[in-house]
C-alpha cells in the first residue's frame, strides 16, 4: 500500500471532501435535506428551549443533580468554571457539544447519507460492508464518549487557572479537539462500515495529521467565524447570538457529514492496515480514559461539597462574649500612612444545627461600602465547629483599614457597609455574603 503523501492528504482535506456536497446524487441530496432538516428542528428547538427556560432549566438540572443543600454551591461551581475559560474555549466546547447531541439523536440519518455518498460517488470501488454488531458499535461509541469527556476534563482543568501560558494552552487544546472531533466524527462511519474499530481508525487518523486537522479546520471554520462575529457585534441579543451561532452549525454539520465520507474512503486503505492494539494496551487505555474522567467527577464533587461545608457558616447561631473582647494598639506609622492594622480577638459561643462540620481555614474578609469602596480587608482564625454542636472558641481577626477610602467618597455608616467572607479553595475564591449594605 502506498502512503499518502502530504499532498494528497492536503487535496483529500481541502479539495475533494469540500466539494463532495456538490457531487451528490439525488439519493445523497434528498438526504442531506432531510439530515439539515432534522437537525433544524432539533437545535432550533434546544435554542428555543435554552432562551425560554434558562433559569428554569438550570434549577431543574441542579435538583436533579444534587440535594437541594448543595443547590447553590453546585450553582457557584458551574458558573466559576464557565467565567474561568477563555471566550474560545467556551465557544468550542459549545460547537463540541452541539455536535455530540445531533451525531447522537440522527446517527442513522448521518449513516445513511454517508452510504449515499460512498456508493453514489463508488469510493470504495463497490466493497462489500462488514459492519459491526450492535452491541459493539454501542461499545465503541461509549469509548470515544469516554475520550471526548476527558478531553473536556483536561481542557477545563488548564483553563481554569489564570496563568496565561495555561490559558493559551487550554485555548489550542479546544481548537485541536474540536478539528480532530470533527475528523472522527464525520470520518468514522464509512470506516466502521468497514468493520474498523475506533482504535484503529484514531491512530490512523493521527498519523495522517494533516488529513485529519486540516478536515476539521476548513468544516468547523463556518462556526468559528461565526462565533467570532457574534462575539465582536455588539446590541446583538441572546435569540440572534444563539441563532447564528446554531445555524452555522447545522450547515458545518451537513456540510461535513458530506465530507467525512471522502475523508474516511482516502483513509480506509491505510487504516486497515492499523492492527488493533494488543488486549493490555486497550485496557490500559480503559484504565487511563476511565481514571481521567473519575478523577475530574471527583475533584468536581468534592469542591461542590467543599463550597457547600464553607457555606454552613451562615447558618450557624453566634453568642459574643464582648467581656473577653482584646484590641491591640495600631503602629503609629501605619496610621500615618493611611492604613490602620489591628488585630481583634473575642470568645464567641457557635451552635452549629447543620449536619456538616463548619470548617474555615485559608480566608479573606473584605468591608466595602454600596459602591464597592474597599474600606478594611481583615482575616479570620481557622475555627472548627462539629455538626451538630455548640462549642465557644475564640475568634481572632486580623484587619488593616484603609483611612484614605473615606477621602475616595467612602461612606461613613457602617450600615451601608458590605461585608464579605471570602474562603480560598484550590485556585478559586468563594465569597460567602455576611453583610449586604
Amino acid at each position: 500500500m502506498r502512503p499518502m503523501t502530504v499532498g494528497q492528504q492536503l487535496r483529500c482535506a481541502l479539495v475533494e471532501a469540500p466539494r463532495g456536497l456538490f457531487r451528490l446524487s439525488p439519493r445523497g441530496r434528498r438526504l442531506a435535506l432531510l439530515y439539515v432538516g432534522l437537525a433544524v428542528l432539533l437545535l432550533g428547538g434546544l435554542a428555543a428551549a435554552l432562551l425560554a427556560l434558562e433559569g428554569t432549566a438550570r434549577r431543574v438540572l441542579l435538583s436533579w443533580l444534587f440535594p437541594s443543600e448543595l443547590h447553590a454551591p453546585a450553582d457557584f461551581f458551574v458558573t466559576y468554571v464557565f467565567k474561568s475559560q477563555t471566550r474560545q474555549v467556551l465557544a468550542n466546547a459549545l460547537v463540541g457539544v452541539t455536535l455530540m447531541v445531533v451525531s447522537l439523536v440522527l446517527f442513522r440519518v448521518k449513516e445513511r447519507l454517508s452510504q449515499a455518498v460512498e456508493r453514489g460517488s463508488d469510493l470504495t470501488g463497490g466493497r462489500p460492508f462488514r459492519e459491526l454488531r450492535w452491541w459493539q458499535e454501542g461499545l465503541e461509541e461509549v469509548k470515544l464518549a469516554l475520550l471526548y469527556a476527558a478531553a473536556f476534563f483536561v481542557i477545563f482543568w488548564l483553563g481554569h487557572d489564570p496563568a496565561p501560558w495555561r490559558r493559551v494552552a487550554s485555548t489550542v487544546a479546544s481548537y485541536v479537539f474540536l478539528f480532530f472531533t470533527y475528523a472522527v466524527d464525520f470520518g468514522a462511519p464509512l470506516l466502521m462500515r468497514h468493520g474498523l474499530r475506533y482504535s484503529q481508525i484514531v491512530k490512523a487518523m493521527l498519523l495522517r495529521p494533516l488529513a485529519t486537522f486540516a478536515f476539521g479546520a476548513v468544516f468547523a471554520a463556518p462556526v468559528i467565524v461565526a462565533a467570532q462575529i457574534v462575539a465582536h457585534s455588539e446590541g446583538l441579543g441572546a435569540g440572534a447570538t444563539v441563532g447564528v451561532v446554531f445555524a452555522a452549525n447545522v450547515l458545518s454539520i451537513a456540510w461535513a457529514a458530506v465530507g467525512g465520507a471522502w475523508l474516511g474512503a482516502r483513509l480506509l486503505p491505510f487504516a486497515e492496515t492499523r492492527r488493533r492494539s494488543w488486549w493490555p494496551t486497550r485496557v490500559a487505555a480503559w484504565i487511563a480514559l476511565l481514571a481521567v474522567v473519575g478523577l475530574g467527577v471527583y475533584a468536581s464533587a468534592n469542591l461542590v461539597v467543599a463550597l457547600q461545608t464553607k457555606s454552613q457558616i451562615l447558618k450557624c447561631r453566634y453568642t459574643p462574649d464582648w467581656s473577653t473582647l482584646k484590641v491591640d494598639k495600631p503602629a503609629l506609622g501605619a496610621l500615618l500612612g493611611g492604613e490602620v492594622k489591628a488585630r481583634v480577638s473575642f470568645d464567641v459561643t457557635i451552635d452549629n444545627p447543620n449536619r456538616l462540620a463548619v470548617r474555615l481555614e485559608d480566608n479573606d474578609l473584605v468591608i466595602a461600602d454600596r459602591d464597592g469602596i474597599v474600606i478594611a480587608r481583615g482575616e479570620l482564625l481557622p475555627l472548627e465547629v462539629p455538626a451538630g454542636e455548640t462549642v465557644r472558641t475564640t475568634v481572632g481577626l486580623a484587619v488593616a483599614v484603609d483611612a484614605k477610602s473615606f477621602l475616595a467618597g467612602a461612606s461613613l455608616n457602617p450600615a451601608t457597609w458590605r461585608v464579605t467572607l471570602i474562603v480560598h479553595l484550590d485556585g478559586f475564591d468563594y465569597p460567602i455574603y455576611l453583610k449586604d449594605g
